[in-house]
């Protein structure tokens, strides 16, 4: 009994080895596919939004694997933090808010603003440390280019 509670222990004790290092490419790419699956629903407009997203951020001709591998990496992830982490590690302002404008073209891709999509979009925002006067400015930004279109 002891042994098996020791063992449990063991594998709390060091919480940062749990989580593998994300790239700051991934953890872009994975924000990305979050705010594309918060709806629960998949339009080819917004996978294809995210792929063109990824495809410019990467500079990878060929993101279709990445896609894959990253968008399985989200739907297991338990929470946002590894992702988010790495973006603020390695990101400033105007990255940041290149990001979140990027996050809002993948919401609106398909011509619907989804709540969840909102709702996701705003937390990242605040994980990220984006002003709420960004998420505010980067969204009718977004909401202008697609009715544009």
């Amino acid at each position: 009994m002891l042994a098996a509670f020791k063992k449990i222990i063991e594998q709390f004790q060091d919480p940062e080895e749990a989580v593998e290092a994300v790239s700051y490419q991934q953890a872009v790419a994975a924000l990305l596919i979050e705010v594309m699956l918060a709806d629960e629903k998949i339009e080819e407009t917004e996978k294809q939004q995210v792929l063109k997203l990824i495809e410019k951020e990467t500079g990878l001709e060929q993101v279709e694997q990445l896609y894959l591998d990253i968008k399985q990496s989200v739907e297991s992830a338990n929470d946002m933090f590894q992702f988010t982490n790495a973006i603020n590690e390695h990101a400033g302002k105007d990255e940041k808010e290149a990001l979140v404008g990027a996050l809002w073209r993948v919401a609106y891709a398909d011509g619907v603003l989804d709540e969840y999509e909102d709702y996701r979009i705003r937390r990242i925002c605040e994980l990220l440390y984006v002003p709420h006067s960004v998420f505010i400015q980067t969204k009718l930004a977004a909401k202008a280019a697609k009715d544009a279109e």
